[in-house]
């Protein structure tokens, strides 16, 4: 153990202080090393584009890398030749040699981007990187994927880099700096450029059907939280459905997406009055903006 404490914020920022442990020496080169153990193993890229003496600070918001160590609150540079700088020795285990090294004053910082988890609700849990060199969302749900590939469409899925919401593309179109989403693995990936830096946080927006089942029909269905009463729409159809009219907004249901009163284009099922689908291309609700306001009924 070569540390007294150790915290991860939000931004999976791990700072330890009061850094007790001795020193080793690699048995080869001669030069003494201290080793730290992460919670997670760090997505790998970009590493030696981080010189050394920068406050973590300007690290942060300047570099792309997806490592950032600091001694002192000034960066260390990437050296895997294992002299004066920081490296790996597993895909846990952060190793600072020689001058690298802390005072017993110094506290050591090491900021570093994850793959993630998201749950169910869009809430993120850090895990393991899995060696592709890029920042993978593997969502635990399946979200819908209508708009995918169509830069004009409404999106189910958005990725957000620093609070900004950036379209997804599939696996089959993605290029090296794209935002690619595959529903096969339910794997959102950043790659390059839209990756950031580690001050903007990583993180994503989508639509997923509520139920039972989830699929990816383009259908996205809704569990309302009580019946709806249905005076004033439309009689079910022979498949027991009964559709948007599109004649006014006085009847028992409303349906408000993107922030647009939907007339028509949603469906609700007469067997279960609490189950509305909304259909239509023209009302899904689009991911790029805000989920403030994104679906009302």
């Amino acid at each position: 153990t070569f540390h007294s404490s150790a915290t991860l914020d939000s931004n999976d920022t791990l700072t330890f202080t009061g850094v007790t442990g001795s020193n080793g020496t690699d048995p080869v080169t001669g030069v003494p090393f201290v080793e730290i153990g992460l919670t997670h193993a760090p997505v790998q890229y970009r590493l030696d584009s981080v010189a050394a003496g920068l406050t973590d600070g300007t690290a942060r918001s300047s570099t792309p890398a997806s490592v950032i160590v600091s001694v002192g609150g000034h960066t260390v540079a990437w050296d895997p030749s294992g002299t004066n700088g920081w490296s790996f020795t597993d895909n846990r285990t952060i190793r600072l040699d020689g001058a690298a090294r802390p005072t017993a004053t110094q506290g050591i910082k090491v900021d570093y981007r994850t793959d993630y988890t998201v749950n169910s609700g869009g809430s993120m849990t850090p895990r393991d990187d899995d060696g592709d060199g890029a920042v993978d969302l593997v969502f635990s749900e399946t979200p819908e994927i209508y708009g995918l590939d169509d830069a004009l469409a409404a999106q189910a899925l958005a990725g957000l880099r620093g609070g900004t919401a950036l379209r997804a593309v599939s696996s089959a179109g993605g290029g090296l700096d794209d935002l690619v989403y595959d529903p096969v693995t339910r794997t959102l990936t950043f790659q390059g450029t839209s990756q950031g830096t580690l001050a903007q946080d990583l993180g994503q927006r989508y639509f997923a059907d509520q139920g039972l089942v989830q699929d990816t029909d383009g259908t996205l269905e809704i569990q309302l939280a009580r019946a709806s009463d249905t005076w004033g729409l439309a009689a079910p159809d022979q498949d027991g459905l009964i559709r948007g009219a599109g004649t006014n907004d006085l009847d028992a249901l409303k349906v408000i997406t993107n922030g647009t009163v939907q007339l028509s284009g949603w469906q609700l099922e007469s067997a279960d009055p609490r189950r509305l689908n909304l259909d239509s291309p023209g009302i899904l609700p689009d991911a790029m903006q805000s989920l403030d306001h994104s679906i009302r009924a």
